[in-house]
């Protein structure tokens, strides 16, 4: 057993609950993403030049069928074919096993119900690529995207879909999208409001327990909703005990070094 997983299994033990907020550097952790650049995105990374899967959502796609050809392969890649390649997610859930614990995370990828956290206990954010929604806000619920996107992946050629199944918007017949938090629209559907009333509900019941706040792989780019909210929460709750671990490491305000602990570390430790 490594130092880190030493670590963290102490401080884990001696709390009465457990909040981990996490971002993208858990999942870049869990798994090669520089195979999956190089393999099966190669085409649309190669022409616009990223390196990052989740950026390459972004990218100026030429039309609908370059766009759903690229989300529909990451998608099947990571959400429906993606593994725990380093064994990330099943040390975290064994170093929680047994704790009270729930997770709040900007991940889009389904990762911790997939790897045995409970999707009770689980508040995905910024929502789930593998949900769809109407791109325009014509309705606020989601729909399962995962039949449609294996079958876009399967159509696949030349870094295109096949034009016909690119799926449409039942309520207004325009375009749908990820059901992913970015600059447009956002679907704060059924699922979102019943995830977030138990996020609430969790940080309400244990206000006053020694609550290990574990922040995980986040970056700055969603602060507000994890690593800012975190160091709040940490600076409110009488007992809360904030630790992050990153590959950057930082430093945390004065008023927070007594309640707080900064690793600067590979995620991938914990799987060793």
């Amino acid at each position: 057993m490594n130092s880190m997983t030493d670590t963290l299994r102490s401080m884990i033990d001696e709390a009465d609950a457990l909040l981990i907020g996490t971002g993208g550097g858990v999942t870049s952790a869990a798994m090669d993403e520089r195979k999956l650049i190089g393999g099966a995105l190669s085409p649309w990374a190669s022409k616009y030049g990223f390196s990052d899967p989740y950026r390459g959502m972004f990218a100026p796609f030429e039309d609908a069928a370059e766009f759903w050809g690229y989300i529909s392969t990451l998608a099947n890649a990571v959400c429906f074919e993606g593994r725990d390649e380093y064994g990330v997610y099943s040390a975290l859930r064994a170093l929680t096993e047994g704790k009270d614990t729930f997770v709040i995370t900007t991940n889009i990828d389904g990762m911790f119900v997939k790897n045995g956290f409970d999707p009770k206990c689980v508040f995905e954010s910024y929502g789930n690529m593998s949900y769809l929604q109407c791109a325009g806000g014509h309705s606020n619920e989601i729909t399962s995207g995962e039949d449609v996107l294996k079958r876009l992946a399967a159509s696949v050629k030349d870094g295109r879909a096949d034009a016909s199944l690119v799926p449409l918007c039942p309520e207004c017949k325009g375009a749908m999208v990820p059901w992913v938090r970015s600059s447009g629209f956002f679907a704060e559907c059924g699922k979102f409001r019943a995830e977030y009333e138990r996020y609430d509900a969790f940080l309400r019941s244990h206000s006053l327990k020694r609550v290990l706040l574990l922040e995980l792989g986040a970056g700055m780019e969603t602060a507000g909703v994890i690593k800012m909210n975190f160091r709040r929460l940490c600076d409110e709750l009488p007992n809360a005990f904030y630790c992050s671990v990153n590959i950057m490491g930082e430093e945390t305000g004065q008023d927070l070094q007594e309640k707080s602990l900064i690793i600067r570390g590979d995620l991938r430790e914990l799987g060793e």
